[in-house]
């Protein structure tokens, strides 16, 4: 396996945990957008919480697409 391959994987890796974080943060910590802002510091700033489920939902599709170019 290619080095550039294996740091891939590993990037991955890293970006699926932060998208189960902002998952967990926006369904189970009881207030959505708000506590995305809150427990986050390098995330864009959501003014809401269809702008947040926007971000979620993108950022798993492009894991997805990441993944796939493997």
């Amino acid at each position: 396996m290619e080095t550039g391959s294996i740091l891939m994987k590993k990037v991955i890796e890293y970006l699926k945990a932060y998208h189960k974080d902002l998952e967990y943060q926006f369904e189970h910590m009881g207030e959505g957008a708000y506590s995305v802002n809150n427990c986050t510091s390098g995330t864009d700033f959501f003014d809401n919480d269809a702008e947040a489920k926007i971000y979620i939902e993108d950022l798993a599709k492009k894991i997805e697409i990441l993944g796939k170019e493997l």
